[in-house]
């Protein structure tokens, strides 16, 4: 039998319960913006969940490479500011981990500097071993 020793896990999801609260925030956010919000750019949105941030806004909502950007950012700064909860169990899985000796890799599609602080404000950096980004 072999014994584990590390987790490679993704962040908004199994670790982060972002997807309904991130998707409510993008869509706030483009609209403050200016940019239309509807059935369509939600469906789009929801078919690229997961694609890096700039890219997900520039083709969720049909803007340009620009806009994508900085909406992405506005997003990011709220998200550092106003922190989504944890998946129920998910401290208690790093914990664990922890504990017995196995290594919690990060792949995510944020950008390091907002995941870095995400991490830290929920109080969970302690438990993470290594975290992969797209600017790694």
């Amino acid at each position: 039998m072999r014994k584990v020793r590390a987790v490679i896990s993704d962040f908004d999801g199994p670790i982060n319960d972002s997807f309904f609260e991130g998707l409510q925030r993008i869509e706030s956010i483009a609209r403050k913006n200016g940019v239309a919000v509807g059935k369509d750019e939600r469906r789009k949105l929801v078919d690229k969940w997961g694609t890096y941030g700039p890219v997900l806004m520039q083709e969720g909502f049909g803007v340009s490479k620009e806009m994508g950007h900085a909406l992405y950012r506005e997003w990011e700064a709220y998200d550092e500011q106003h922190l989504i909860s944890l998946v129920q169990g998910a401290r208690e899985a790093l914990e664990f981990n922890r504990s017995k000796g196995i290594m919690t890799t990060v792949l995510t599609s944020r950008n390091r500097k907002n995941i870095l602080a995400v991490l830290e404000g929920l109080n969970i950096w302690e438990f993470i071993s290594f975290v992969q980004t797209p600017q790694d």
